[in-house]
């Protein structure tokens, strides 16, 4: 990547290194100014209320269901979790722990939020179900078009234990 001139104390670049460095400090430029160019809020709140949803008129999961509840804190309002996905690993009858994707709209008094999850959760019946996902905002309608940014969740979640936290953040363009 350089060469080392032992005659003199000065460290010269390749001209393809160059090349590379430049792109690398404008592709860092550009993120930086678009990202000052969107309004961000940081987000944290609760996901409360959560119900599981069979696949029916108010479920359209290709894996069987869905999860109902209510978004408190930063960010509000009634949401459907739809499960697009649920990927069993081959820990998974060891850890009981399944890989989910899941399609999330939040319906807030603003317009909706669009969301998709990526998810690892342990469902075993014994345990307290532990949950943590990713959370990539994909757009929405009303306040929320154009919407991007990153939620982190987790917590615990099973028929019958509900403590789910989020944070991270929404950008507006």
């Amino acid at each position: 990547m350089y060469s080392r001139n032992y005659f003199s104390p000065s460290v010269s670049f390749s001209l393809p290194a160059v090349a590379f460095l430049a792109a690398v400090g404008m592709v860092l430029i550009i993120a930086k100014s678009e990202a000052l160019a969107q309004d961000c809020k940081p987000l944290h709140g609760h996901f409360i209320e959560q119900v599981f949803v069979p696949t029916g008129p108010d479920c359209n999961s290709p894996v069987g269901f869905c999860v109902r509840g209510r978004a408190i804190g930063v960010l509000k309002g009634d949401f459907l979790a739809t499960l697009t996905s649920a990927i069993p690993s081959q820990d998974t009858p060891i850890t009981a722990v399944v890989f989910f994707t899941v399609d999330l709209v939040l319906h807030t008094r603003d317009g909706d939020l669009l969301m998709k999850e990526a998810a690892a959760s342990n469902q075993d019946p014994n345990g307290h179900g532990d949950l943590g996902d990713v959370v990539t905002v994909v757009g929405g309608t009303g306040k929320w078009v154009g919407a991007t940014g990153r939620l982190r969740v987790w917590g615990n979640l099973t028929a019958t234990e509900i403590d789910v936290n989020y944070e991270g953040n929404v950008c507006l363009p």
